[in-house]
């Protein structure tokens, strides 16, 4: 997989594995360490030790000694979050929202090893389902200290991406090598049904405050998911549109529907998503930026982009995956890309082929005439009760 992010990543990331590799006291290609091999030759072959105290030695080493867990060697064992490819670098997490969760069984705290490219990078961390703090990856290798005491418990542990996607249409990614703890990174996988979320700056978080603050995980995306009780897929981008968005975006000849089967369309315009784990419900919030940007001109060519979009995700998901799309929240829901995209699900078979809208309370109190966070809360509110209702979950 030959992402952009690769030439940029690439030599600090060989650094940063070999680096851990050295000056950590246990460290290993994705297995637990051998404790014998943690002594050194001398204390092994010391004359005056007996048979019973090295072994009792190497019994106390074994429970003290951290483990180096390198990602690449252990994904089949982490629940991996949105569209995060695991490649020879590591796990690479880009959209919002987007991360990891794994399952530790052991003592003490935890270090991650990781870096950011183009920009750095905020991360929510979760420990069995609560928040506990955010860590910031740097644009330098770093490794990363939780904060944490394990108990010698099994704890899942989250990582939630709160920072965009992109900053001026350059990926900003962040690459996860390696987790660092005393006792076992175990098998894990949720079983929570999984919503994809499809959409622009509403659906990635950026306006919420009128500063321009910018949080993936304060999302109404990402709230609801949460409020559900379900896991969460983002695939969303500031300025996007279904046919048609910014002026940037024109420029690159950038839209949802060209791209929306890429697993992420600024690493590479080849690199076909496939999802191991299929969406139970897709949510669609995108039509702001038709509206915005001429796209209520274009009738004939918005309607194929939205037959192109709803074929492209099922080819994705299925056939049966559910399709809810949500209009409203920061334009008129009552505008000519909204109705027009009515007019395509309904003649997709609407309802009874699973396709679904439904209009939401407008806001524009946030920066740029977004929604503020108090309006994404409300949102989200309404889209459960109605998910609930319609029996999408």
């Amino acid at each position: 997989m030959k992402h952009l992010i690769r030439l940029i990543a690439v030599l600090t990331l060989m650094s940063l594995m070999l680096g851990a590799c050295l000056s950590l006291t246990a460290c290993s290609d994705g297995k637990d360490t051998d404790p014998e091999d943690s002594i050194t030759e001398a204390e092994s072959e010391t004359d005056t030790e007996t048979e019973t105290d090295t072994e009792a030695e190497t019994e106390s080493t074994a429970k003290s000694e951290p483990v180096n867990y390198v990602i690449k060697n252990n994904s089949d064992k982490i629940n991996i979050i949105g569209r995060c490819p695991v490649t020879d670098l590591g796990l690479i997490s880009g959209w919002s929202a987007s991360g990891f969760e794994m399952k530790v069984k052991g003592e003490g705290d935890v270090t991650v090893g990781a870096l950011s490219t183009t920009k750095n990078a905020d991360y929510l961390v979760f420990v069995d389902g609560e928040e506990h703090s955010t860590v910031t990856v740097p644009t330098s290798a770093t490794k990363l200290t939780l904060g944490l005491d394990l108990d010698g418990e099994e704890h899942i542990i989250g990582f939630y991406r709160i920072t965009n996607n992109e900053k001026s249409l350059k990926a900003a990614t962040t690459i996860f090598v390696s987790v660092l703890f005393n006792g076992e990174l175990c098998e894990y996988e949720s079983g929570k049904k999984l919503i994809e979320f499809v959409g622009d700056s509403i659906t990635c978080g950026s306006g919420l405050y009128n500063n321009g603050d910018f949080s993936g995980t304060l999302a109404y995306s990402f709230t609801l998911a949460q409020k559900l009780g379900c896991e969460h897929s983002m695939v969303a981008t500031s300025g996007i549109g279904v046919y048609i968005g910014t002026t940037r975006h024109q420029n690159a000849g950038a839209n949802m529907s060209k791209y929306y089967d890429l697993t992420n369309y600024l690493w590479s315009s080849t690199d076909r998503y496939i999802a191991k784990k299929k969406a139970d419900l897709v949510v669609i919030n995108l039509n702001t930026n038709d509206n915005d940007h001429g796209g209520n001109n274009n009738e004939t060519e918005y309607k194929a982009a939205v037959n192109t979009l709803i074929q492209k995700v099922r080819d994705v998901h299925g056939d049966d995956v559910k399709i809810l799309w949500v209009v409203g929240m920061m334009r008129s829901a009552d505008s000519n890309v909204n109705n027009w995209m009515k007019e395509v699900l309904t003649g997709l078979g609407g309802e009874a082929n699973g396709l679904y809208v439904t209009t939401v309370t407008q806001n524009n109190e946030g920066a740029g005439t977004h929604p503020d966070l108090e309006a994404n809360g409300v949102v989200a509110d309404e889209l459960a009760a109605y998910i609930k209702s319609k029996g999408l979950i």
